[in-house]
């Protein structure tokens, strides 16, 4: 299976071949993770993170836990986080959470 071109319908940017060596498509999964953690840090620091989790999970204005874990990130903390690992396609079929 082949990642279509950047720029063509149904392109995934940033998603390893996998036809690629695995080292390729781990260095492209830490990237993306970096990436990621990036854009976390920044939501949780601006607010709209903390905003987005209230809304969503239909929390109080002043919740402590989500308050602690916001700041946790917004600080680039991301030990809370579970651990974000590549899994073969076989791994994933029938998986409703892969």
């Amino acid at each position: 299976m082949t990642t279509p071109a950047v720029g063509n319908p149904g392109s995934v940017e940033g998603v390893a071949d996998s036809s690629a060596p695995s080292d390729q498509c781990e260095g492209d999964l830490d990237a993306l993770i970096r990436r990621w953690q990036e854009r976390l840090r920044l939501w949780a620091g601006n607010g709209r993170l903390a905003e987005a989790a209230r809304i969503a999970l239909i929390l109080p204005d002043h919740h402590r836990g989500l308050a602690d874990f916001v700041d946790r990130l917004a600080a680039a903390d991301f030990t809370a986080l579970p651990a974000v690992v590549p899994l073969d396609w076989e791994d994933m079929e029938g998986s409703a959470c892969a």
